[in-house]
């Protein structure tokens, strides 16, 4: 007699399937990320951009609407110490910079300090030359897959009364994608169906968790569900979130910052399968590919830009 497996399970049976599977992706994304953390790799890259400032939003936007392409600006000095120098005939890129000035009160004698911000100029790394900056690699994903489950997304930010684009117009330097709350908009650039699969999925859960985490947990959190919400649906993503996800989560106590949120990769991700798979399919359909071992990431070590 031909019996269906999936009907043979009980609704206890599929609960502890699940709860199985999710626990395997909860160690792989673990794992994974702390083997690209111990990498000698990623901590040269780690110390060279210790050298490089975090800029404001106003800053950022700044600098992105004088050059669009613009991936890694700096100073003129701080070029000089990582080994490089400004071209000759370099047009700097404007921010604005804090300044403090003093004077003595005249009445008083007593010194007094204020705060002004001037204006400064800073370069990107494609208006430099010199030494190689220690860099990882984030792979974009190539696979041609993924396709209605893409429109499957595209149609819950639509309820969602969120506008999904991929118009040049929206491209925002060299990022993959982006959410932006205020504009109700995610913008997608194109590419492979699996990657922008994966990068619908992680500006999905920013819109589902926006302005409940600090920006390391909110990337990690996002970038975690894409991994997890992925590896469910068959698509290996493991070399992208690994690396992604090490980039932010290593300014908050590496996978201590993923053990803090985990339980909220595990909501949204729920939430997220929900939609590309009807109940009954995400239970009882076949499982999917076991996650990557830590063995198999350790093999992946360059980096660059960390772009959903």
């Amino acid at each position: 007699m031909n019996t269906n497996r999936k009907s043979m399970l009980t609704a206890d049976e599929r609960t502890a399937r699940d709860t199985e599977r999710r626990s395997q992706l909860d160690s792989a994304l673990m794992n994974g990320v702390q083997a690209i953390l111990d990498s000698d790799t990623f901590q040269a890259a780690l110390a060279a951009n210790a050298k490089f400032h975090a800029y404001s939003a106003n800053n950022a936007m700044l600098i992105w609407l004088q050059n669009p392409a613009a991936q890694r600006v700096a100073g003129f000095h701080t070029w000089r110490k990582l080994g490089r120098t400004v071209k000759k005939g370099e047009k700097g890129i404007m921010i604005y910079a804090p300044r403090v000035a003093s004077k003595i009160d005249a009445a008083t004698g007593d010194e007094q300090t204020h705060v002004y911000f001037g204006i400064e100029h800073v370069f990107d790394v494609s208006q430099t030359e010199g030494d190689d900056i220690p860099t990882l690699d984030c792979p974009i994903l190539t696979e041609e897959r993924g396709h209605e489950i893409y429109d499957c997304l595209v149609a819950y930010a639509t309820r969602e009364g969120l506008t999904v684009s991929n118009d040049d117009q929206h491209a925002m330097g060299e990022a993959m994608g982006y959410y932006s709350a205020s504009s109700r908009l995610i913008w997608i650039r194109p590419a492979a169906k699996a990657q922008m699969v994966k990068t619908l999925i992680h500006e999905i859960a920013h819109h589902l968790t926006v302005g409940k985490h600090t920006r390391e947990a909110d990337e990690t959190i996002a970038e975690g569900t894409a991994y997890q919400v992925c590896a469910c649906l068959g698509i290996d993503s493991s070399d992208r979130s690994f690396t992604y996800i090490a980039g932010w989560a290593a300014h908050e106590g590496g996978t201590a910052l993923i053990k803090q949120v985990l339980g909220h990769i595990q909501t949204i991700t729920k939430q997220i399968m929900a939609i590309v798979a009807p109940a009954e399919e995400a239970s009882d359909g076949a499982p999917e590919p076991p996650p990557p071992t830590a063995a198999s990431v350790k093999r992946r070590r360059t980096m660059t830009a960390m772009a959903a």
